[in-house]
């Protein structure tokens, strides 16, 4: 049994329309992004990405730079970020690739509100 079975199987109760992603991708995301936790990749491998809630949150098939989502004016200050979802109202979580701890990104001012330990913590917290 994965770690996640227990989400898994909670997630059919609820509203969700999550892919996982495959192996290759997989690979990709470890081998561009080393150190990158395993609980992500095992969550986005095992259950998948995609919406979570009825427009509650969207968690991405992988790692997005800050400039994709804010602009050009975001690339200096949240230059040690990597976004893997957003709250679908402009808040982006990602991790801080220093130590892979989870944020929150302000999108009003680029300012980051700690969030969790891991991404495994996190996403429990989402699903509460």
């Amino acid at each position: 049994m994965g770690r996640f079975e227990d989400i898994k199987q909670s997630l059919t109760d609820q509203t969700a329309n999550l892919i996982p992603i495959s192996k290759d991708l997989s690979d990709q995301l470890q081998s561009t992004h080393p150190g990158l936790p395993e609980d992500f990749l095992e969550f986005l491998s095992e259950i998948g990405a995609g919406e979570i809630g009825d427009g509650v949150f969207m968690l991405y098939n992988g790692l997005v730079q800050p400039v994709d989502i804010y602009g050009p004016e975001a690339s200096e200050p949240l230059r040690s970020v990597l976004l893997f979802g957003d709250d679908m109202q402009g808040y982006c979580v990602g991790y801080t690739i220093s130590d892979w701890k989870v944020w929150e990104i302000n999108p009003l001012d680029w300012s980051l509100s700690p969030l969790a330990d891991t991404f495994e913590q996190f996403i429990r917290d989402q699903l509460r």
